[in-house]
């Protein structure tokens, strides 16, 4: 009789477990590379000579056993590469499977890991592209997975703790990274090397972890200011645009040349202090405008806004970029020039309140 009694108690245990984790929600990750599935050959304190996209998506979730306590999670190779090996046609392609993937009951939200140099334009894109409550987290790591104190692991787990959590919903993309909580929209990388890099300097943090990994929000949920969403279901490829850099003795003959000999639709520059660059650059700004080649200025120091000021920016030479830095407005005015084909007004709009 004892041993009958034990054996109804385990079994009965075993079922209230089985359908626990059957409860748990189901979370889909898009991997697409980076450091975070970086390996090094030089040993555990090597943090920067390393391959980036070594290890497959179903790796990285196999080094952290306790992701099963949170969650069942699908795992989707997307690519397997360095950041700057990525562009816009595949991240279109990626947040138009990530939006498929959110319109289904089966999952509750998704992660998509991705390397840190241009993890902020990819979380910036998505932002603006998937149309969902349920939260799309971006993550990645500073360290491969081959380094000491590799961070990758637990930035991963605390990505998927927040996707899985009801507070991260109606906040828009999400980036986790070192403990922190952020908003893609405002999310830039501040350090080349440094763990705490990812920061949105004048905004600030949305969140953090607390109690063994729990994200606590300092906010309800909200979504930036001015921020907007772009239809890409029809969409295969963005229109070119370029990034010009001001520095002093600039010819402004580039403006022109980009335009002419290398098919830019659009061009942001990222221009010095408040958005400012050399005068003699006025006339090709205001003449590119007036061809329906919207000229964009946002600034190349780390933080502040650029306004409409006297002559760049005023909306006749140029487009001020508010808050947002050159290459998060290169995304914006790519989306634009895409639902507004040289429509200069038309892309203006898109940039106010931003």
């Amino acid at each position: 009789m004892a041993k009958l009694l034990v054996a109804l108690c385990l079994g009965l245990l075993t079922l209230v477990t089985a359908t626990a984790a059957d409860e748990l929600p189901r979370v889909v990750v898009y991997a697409t590379g980076g450091t975070i599935a970086g390996k090094s050959n030089g040993g555990s304190s090597e943090t920067t000579k390393y391959s980036a996209g070594q290890v497959t998506a179903q790796q990285l979730l196999d080094a952290v056993p306790e992701i099963a306590n949170v969650s069942h999670v699908d795992a989707v190779q997307f690519t397997n590469l360095g950041s700057n090996r990525l562009n816009t046609s595949l991240v279109l392609e990626l947040s138009k499977n990530i939006s498929a993937s959110l319109a289904s009951d089966k999952y509750a939200g998704a992660v998509v890991t991705v390397g840190t140099d241009t993890l902020e334009e990819v979380a910036y894109f998505l932002d603006l592209t998937v149309d969902s409550p349920k939260p799309v987290v971006i993550v990645g790591a500073m360290r491969p997975t081959t380094a000491l104190s590799a961070d990758g692991p637990m930035n991963l787990l605390q990505a998927i703790r927040a996707t899985v959590h009801p507070s991260s919903r109606s906040r828009g993309a999400l980036v986790v990274l070192n403990d922190r909580i952020g908003s893609a929209y405002y999310t830039t990388k501040t350090n080349s090397r440094t763990l705490d890099t990812f920061k949105a300097i004048e905004q600030g943090y949305l969140g953090t972890f607390v109690d063994g990994g729990e994200p606590l929000y300092y906010f309800t949920p909200s979504r930036p200011t001015g921020r907007r969403f772009f239809n890409i279901s029809a969409l295969h490829i963005l229109p070119k645009v370029d990034i010009l850099y001001s520095y002093l003795d600039m010819d402004p003959m580039l403006l022109r040349l980009t335009v002419e000999h290398n098919g830019a639709k659009g061009i942001v520059i990222a221009g010095e202090g408040d958005g400012e660059a050399d005068r003699t650059w006025l006339p090709e700004m205001v003449g590119l405008m007036a061809r329906g080649v919207p000229v964009v200025t946002s600034t190349r120091t780390a933080a502040g806004t650029v306004g409409a000021g006297l002559n760049f920016g005023n909306g006749t030479a140029s487009i001020p970029a508010s808050t947002l830095n050159p290459p998060k407005a290169k995304i914006l005015l790519q989306l634009a020039l895409a639902q507004h084909p040289s429509d200069v007004s038309a892309v203006a709009s898109a940039f106010k309140g931003v």
